[in-house]
């Protein structure tokens, strides 16, 4: 699993993946696209915004995106009604790559589940988030939490393509196990059949 790196895809959409609110990196995001739209020469792109809507500065989430997209010349678009697997197979549709720039985390699912599921990704440097993805790709995916960093990240993705990361030797070893007890789970008698997420209702 963490053997050769991933073959690079073009990107075409930014996915910002997770929470709309100011800790999960929303402002920080929207400042980097600020950046990115000012800059003559970015390949094109689009964004979406894949997660629940909060309330920031005492008001709706969406409507502080829909603010700040006054200076964005990309299109842009919300998601958000997907559960989890469904959030996971739109991250995984061609040309997306997943954003998760929060400020403070600990090991965020939404790291742990793009690198689980081979999906391109940046996310920032912080808590425990380098230690999910693999030494030599943490340079490549890992970003100090600065709009001007992930705007220059963003457009290095967009002009060069991008690789999913691969996972650190301890979280690959642990998603082994987890699949190896799963699969066992079906041998056992009393054992109810598991299924895959995107079976799941």
């Amino acid at each position: 699993q963490n053997g050769k790196p991933h073959a690079k895809q073009q990107i075409r959409e930014l996915v910002f993946f997770g929470r709309l609110e100011i800790r999960k990196g929303l402002k920080l995001f929207c400042d980097a696209l600020d950046e990115l739209c000012a800059r003559p020469g970015t390949p094109p792109f689009e964004v979406s915004f894949l997660g629940k809507e909060t309330q920031i500065y005492g008001r709706s989430s969406i409507g502080y995106i829909s603010d700040r997209s006054k200076k964005w010349s990309v299109p842009w678009h919300l998601v958000t009604n997907k559960h989890q697997a469904a959030a996971l197979e739109y991250l995984r549709g061609t040309g997306r790559m997943a954003v998760v720039s929060s400020l403070a985390d600990n090991f965020p699912n939404t790291v742990l589940e793009c690198v689980g599921s081979g999906i391109p990704l940046l996310a920032t440097n912080v808590g425990g988030i380098p230690e999910i993805i693999a030494e030599a790709d943490r340079e490549a995916t890992c970003f100090e939490p600065r709009p001007d960093v992930l705007a220059d990240r963003i457009r290095t993705a967009l002009q060069q393509g991008a690789a999913p990361p691969r996972p650190s030797v301890a979280f690959a070893d642990v998603e082994h196990k987890w699949v190896r007890w799963h699969d066992s789970l079906g041998n056992g008698v009393s054992a109810e059949p598991t299924t895959s997420p995107s079976q799941r209702t």
